[in-house]
């Protein structure tokens, strides 16, 4: 499924990322108003540097940016088996309107979900 992304979308991703690797967990968090969120991964981050080194900070840095994108831990991300269609249409709505994502995106990516599902059903 591919998505047409806006320069401000790819802009914002390089710079939650970046905040991510380079300042402190949980930007990407904070970054979308989830306060509490947001400050309990930069402590969590910081613990994990001080308890494994940089490597655990990078860890939790990377389960912000993938809550922060998808709404799931990185846990839960690779423990859940997933296919296509897995997350409910209200989500996928709820998740693109998140992003500031147009009504046009939003039909095209459903379309796509749709279409994907479709196949898979048909080739099993």
């Amino acid at each position: 499924m591919s998505v047409k992304r806006t320069n401000k979308e790819i802009a914002k991703d390089t710079a939650c990322l970046a905040g991510e690797a380079l300042l402190t967990p949980g930007v990407s968090l904070l970054a979308q108003g989830k306060g509490k969120l947001g400050l309990a991964h930069v402590g969590v981050g910081l613990a994990a540097k001080l308890a494994l080194g940089p490597a655990g900070m990078l860890f939790v840095a990377a389960n912000s940016y993938c809550l922060s994108k998808t709404g799931q831990s990185l846990f839960t991300q690779f423990t859940t088996k997933k296919g296509a269609g897995d997350q409910s249409l209200r989500e996928d709505v709820s998740q693109a309107l998140d992003k500031g994502q147009p009504i046009e995106q939003v039909i095209e990516s459903v379309i796509e979900d749709v279409e994907d599902i479709y196949h898979e059903k048909k080739s099993s």
